[in-house]
């Protein structure tokens, strides 16, 4: 992702750059249904929803959705919305979650979705409210995952003026998930490494010099950003008694600068490798990330 050459696209992960408004939200309360639901249930954004192009609305999925061939969307397939409706990839964090535990899934995520506030998609206690309807939350589930924060780059920034309205909205829906799931361990997780160490991003990759890319550093804003959200979740998560996956540390050596090889993050015009979204995770950044959930559960 980056300031300069990111599109504005119905996806999450470019909110990382675009300021958007919000408005606390209070999290009414529930009680625990203690009823069989399902075993690990994912709230989140793009990066858990990873739609293909073809579900998309920018130029490269109406291309897609008109059957024209290119190498840009390589193996970028549709999936089942999620419970709510919301566009999801075939390959998703949560459906390899699901195959590698065995463990029942039910993936709520968005694209676009925002942890508080409208964004024209389900929010955090939008997702939470459809999972308690349909008793995918329940006093059975054993695991939560959680990642929000990429579409609310402004309330991160202004939290020291404003009041932590994004904070304040992560620990009041862990309670209330904590409320109707007692017996589930909350994880946030952090957001992958997009960019170097050094702050680089490598927003053109190609089969030509995939092992190279075109490599911007962009003043580092991006590293920038991403350190911001992270953190914030991270607070968060200590908060609410959550615990936290520090994604983008686990995940460094395969940033979107990385060999094509080990790399989990597509480019923004990604022409080498598996994936179904720019500037989300490629197939390996889902096989990687959901590998590292397993671990901490």
């Amino acid at each position: 992702m980056s300031l300069r050459f990111a599109r504005r696209s119905s996806v999450g992960v470019a909110a990382f750059l675009t300021a958007v408004s919000s408005a606390a939200v209070a999290a009414p309360t529930a009680s625990a249904a203690p009823y069989g639901g399902t075993e690990a249930v994912f709230f989140g954004d793009s990066f858990f929803a990873n739609p293909s192009y073809f579900q998309v609305g920018d130029w490269r999925g109406d291309l897609a959705r008109q059957g024209m061939s290119s190498e840009h969307y390589i193996e970028s397939e549709p999936g089942a919305p999620s419970p709510q409706g919301c566009p999801q990839g075939k390959k998703t964090v949560a459906n390899q979650y699901g195959a590698i535990t065995g463990r029942s899934v039910a993936n709520y995520a968005c694209s676009s979705a925002k942890a508080i506030g409208d964004s024209n998609r389900k929010n955090f206690q939008q997702q939470i409210d459809g999972a308690v309807a349909n008793h995918d939350l329940t006093g059975d589930t054993k695991h939560v995952f959680v990642q929000f924060g990429a579409n609310n780059l402004q309330e991160v920034l202004l939290a020291e003026f404003n009041g932590d309205t994004y904070k304040q909205s992560l620990v009041n829906n862990a309670r209330r998930i904590r409320q109707v799931a007692p017996n589930a361990t909350i994880t946030f997780v952090g957001y992958p490494a997009i960019s170097a160490s050094n702050g680089a991003v490598c927003p053109v990759r190609t089969r030509q010099s995939s092992q190279v890319g075109l490599n911007v550093d962009v003043l580092g804003a991006v590293r920038a950003g991403e350190d911001r959200i992270n953190s914030s979740m991270w607070d968060a998560a200590n908060a609410a008694g959550a615990r936290y996956v520090d994604l983008r540390s686990a995940s460094i050596d395969h940033n979107m600068c990385a060999p094509d090889d080990i790399r989990w993050v597509a480019g923004v015009s990604e022409y080498a490798v598996p994936h179904n979204l720019y500037n989300h995770l490629t197939h390996a950044g889902v096989d990687g990330v959901a590998n590292i959930l397993k671990s901490r559960s």
